[in-house]
């Protein structure tokens, strides 16, 4: 018999279901101590980002839905039918985040964190140079160069996250973070690693959606004034929309983002990865094969040098 797919199976693994998962993937946190670990896992599970200590240990939590989506100029109405519907749609698979510890006498630890799972988010706190060199040594010493961590063990998609994008000043940028955790040099072939990609995010409470719901209120008081209601009435009609803004999930800068890549890397990490090589190169990059003349133009933005087989050289046309 043949397999039958439902119209949802054909989907892309980050397109939102309409259906809860069936099956699950797992995914592990890790991260040098106060780079924003468990606030992520937290801001992706209940939508908010509460107050946390380092983590002793290890927490877990399963994730399925999407929050529901505001569009950019959205209006009082959208955010009650938001709230009414309660989530955007559902992921794919249910993601079992891990979060371990990331204090420096508990980090052996991870060892026990890594084996049989589908990726790793490793988390950066991008407005911390001071700690960039920790967090370089915590991912060679007790993760990528770990000797009691065989290769086979080691998951084939890693997602580095430089978060605390929110927080104001001098942020560490994705190319230095690649520079200084030598990623092209540790996540080689032969690591065990087949995919990898730097995002930047935010876990925390500073959005724009809580600028314009400010700005829409004062807009509907001044509006409800000018029709002659009072002020407890106002109060009352503001009060159901600040509960139904409350209850919605909300997820940091660039964190949905962050979410399709990984499944999509998990599906498909070899084809993901050939993506990003692809996407890394200049789009002015052109090579043009001559057969009649068993000569190879290599064009650019600056003009070009076309090498033969005979070693002459030609000039080709600029781009």
């Amino acid at each position: 018999m043949g397999l039958c797919l439902s119209s949802e199976d054909a989907l892309p693994l980050s397109y939102p279901r309409s259906k809860p998962p069936s099956k699950e993937i797992r995914v592990t946190t890790l991260g040098v101590d106060n780079s924003g670990k468990t606030s992520l896992v937290y801001r992706f599970k209940l939508g908010i980002a509460p107050n946390t200590i380092p983590t002793i240990g290890f927490n877990v939590e399963a994730l399925s839905e999407y929050p529901p989506e505001l569009p950019p100029e959205f209006s009082l109405e959208d955010i009650v039918r938001a709230a009414k519907k309660g989530h955007g749609g559902y992921l794919s698979r249910t993601i079992n985040l891990w979060d371990a510890g990331g204090i420096a006498k508990i980090r052996p630890l991870w060892t026990h964190y890594i084996a049989n799972i589908h990726a790793i988010l490793y988390l950066v706190d991008s407005s911390d140079r001071n700690r960039l060199a920790e967090a370089k040594t915590a991912f060679h010493d007790d993760l990528f160069n770990n000797p009691r961590i065989p290769v086979k063990d080691k998951p084939k998609v890693i997602l580095i996250l430089a978060n605390k994008q929110d927080v104001p000043g001098d942020h560490i940028s994705i190319e230095e973070i690649k520079e200084a955790l030598e990623l092209e040099k540790t996540l080689a072939e032969g690591s065990g690693c087949v995919c990898w990609h730097v995002m930047p995010v935010s876990a925390g409470d500073n959005y724009p959606s809580e600028t314009r719901y400010a700005q829409l209120i004062k807009e509907f008081k001044d509006k409800r004034k000018a029709e002659g209601k009072s002020d407890v009435e106002i109060s009352f009609e503001v009060e159901k929309f600040a509960t139904a803004f409350r209850s919605l999930k909300s997820w940091g800068n660039g964190m949905q983002e962050a979410i399709m890549w990984l499944l999509d890397a998990i599906d498909n990490p070899t084809a993901k990865m050939a993506e990003l090589r692809c996407a890394a190169k200049k789009p002015t990059d052109v090579v043009v094969v001559d057969p009649d003349a068993s000569s190879i133009s290599v064009a650019n933005g600056d003009g070009v040098a076309t090498k033969t087989e005979e070693g002459a050289t030609s000039e080709a046309n600029q781009i």
